[in-house]
């Protein structure tokens, strides 16, 4: 944003594509970054639309990926409109949980979660006081086996 404040709208995990449907765009609305380390990749436009044409079960992959990504949106614009703090971070976390655990990214039910209580803010509509203190609120609900590390 022009204050230089940011709203995460979406996480990527390796092996996703982000912004898929920025391959039919001449201009994308929006920026992508790395909260973490990445490896990115990049294949013209045209190469990518060629192969579609050959290969139309991968353009329905993709496809099908765009349609994930839309519902995620959607998803978030819910958790942060209609939800108290403490759910919306229960289903942030719960969400990027969930989606490691299907990438092959969670050991013994634990997954990594590189962000700051700011990025989390940023995600989430929140103040950072207000992440600080639903965390608070979330670890005292949640069952003695689960582990909330900072």
């Amino acid at each position: 944003m022009e204050s230089g404040g940011r709203q995460y709208l979406s996480y990527h995990l390796p092996g996703d594509w982000p912004d898929a449907q920025a391959l039919f765009l001449e201009r994308m609305d929006h920026s992508v970054c790395a909260v973490g380390r990445a490896v990115v990749c990049a294949v013209p436009h045209n190469e990518l639309i060629e192969l579609f044409c050959q290969r139309p079960r991968i353009a329905f992959a993709v496809w099908r990926q765009t349609l994930i990504d839309a519902s995620i949106f959607r998803e978030a614009i819910t958790n942060n409109s209609s939800r108290d703090p403490v759910n919306r971070l229960a289903h942030l976390f719960c969400e990027l949980y969930f989606r490691a655990k299907q990438a092959g990214l969670v050991k013994a039910n634990i997954c990594n979660l590189p962000l700051t209580q700011t990025q989390i803010g940023e995600t989430l509509g929140m103040t950072l006081v207000s992440v600080n203190r639903n965390l608070q609120r979330l670890r005292k609900r949640a069952p003695p086996t689960s582990r909330l590390v900072n």
